[in-house]
């Protein structure tokens, strides 16, 4: 078995392969055979566009024939668990790879000969997102790859940290590299405890608002979407003190830029003159995710480490 639940399961081998070779990725089309041995199977319990979308293209770029699971439609409608689930469809091939997205904690299966990639779960992590925006900042800041390729180079994450899964796969994946990472929510988007484990773990800084310091001083600014559907009491009605719009854009500086994992809600926040500015990093993201998750499915189906 191998697992990528988490975003501290990545190796730092994998990292270097991965930005040393990802224009390899990205290049990366499928051939006219399939590896006949693999299959691949999409368990998505969650509503999702991009991960989904692109994880399938990834597989079929990979040559690794890929099945979704409709799971309205499936025995899980009939009381069938996640794990009887998977335990059927490994019997259909030699070697199964599970992709999966859930709204609760995922839990590790004890499945003989497949892989397991967690693509989001609940407000936990979300890996290969965090990959790909490793990914885009690394291409954008054009740095050579060390272990500490990041160290002084400072990252805001801003909005919705309390049931973020993004942010927390990005700190724990950023703040490896060296990044300095700054969190900026509001006291109901951010707890007390959430607070701590930032700062006791990665050491982060923390804001209630975005300020024009902050703005100025980081080289990346990432946004996040209010988790309205985990969490409908977190709706919250400051946005502007945790969004950037038009009374705040002109305080970016010439080289710090704008990332977003979306969905983005335009107006909530990112205003459509933030969206489209022209540091805007949001759909490099998107691209950068795809060749991320080509990468990862060939380390896992193919190395040992």
């Amino acid at each position: 078995m191998k697992y990528l639940y988490s975003s501290s399961d990545i190796p730092v081998s994998f990292v270097e392969y991965f930005l040393q070779k990802f224009n390899y990725f990205d290049g990366l089309r499928s051939s006219a055979s399939h590896q006949n041995d693999s299959t691949a199977f999409l368990i998505f319990q969650e509503n999702s566009t991009r991960t989904k979308e692109s994880f399938r293209i990834a597989f079929d770029y990979c040559s690794i024939p890929v099945i979704n699971v409709e799971t309205e439609t499936s025995s899980l409608k009939k009381g069938e668990t996640l794990y009887q689930t998977i335990e059927t469809l490994s019997n259909y091939a030699k070697k199964t790879i599970f992709v999966i997205r859930t709204n609760t904690r995922l839990q590790k299966f004890n499945t003989p000969n497949a892989i397991f990639i967690n693509a989001g779960d609940g407000i936990n992590e979300h890996p290969t997102q965090a990959l790909g925006d490793l990914l885009t900042i690394y291409k954008t800041l054009n740095y050579k790859f060390t272990e500490n390729f990041l160290q002084n180079v400072h990252i805001t994450i801003c909005g919705d940290i309390e049931n973020s899964r993004v942010a927390r796969s990005n700190v724990k994946l950023l703040s490896r590299f060296g990044a300095i990472i700054t969190l900026v929510a509001p006291s109901h988007l951010m707890l007390k405890n959430t607070i701590e484990y930032y700062q006791n773990q990665y050491n982060c800084k923390i804001s209630r608002t975005l300020t024009k310091e902050i703005i100025q001083n980081s080289q990346f600014l990432m946004f996040l979407r209010t988790q309205t559907e985990r969490n409908s009491q977190y709706i919250d009605t400051d946005l502007p003190s945790f969004s950037l719009n038009d009374k705040n854009l002109h305080f970016l500086q010439k080289n710090t830029f704008i990332m977003h994992p979306g969905p983005v809600n335009i107006g909530n926040e990112l205003s459509h003159s933030a969206f489209c500015h022209k540091n805007s990093l949001i759909n490099m993201q998107v691209h950068n995710a795809l060749t991320a998750r080509k990468a990862a499915i060939k380390w896992y189906t193919e190395k040992n480490d």
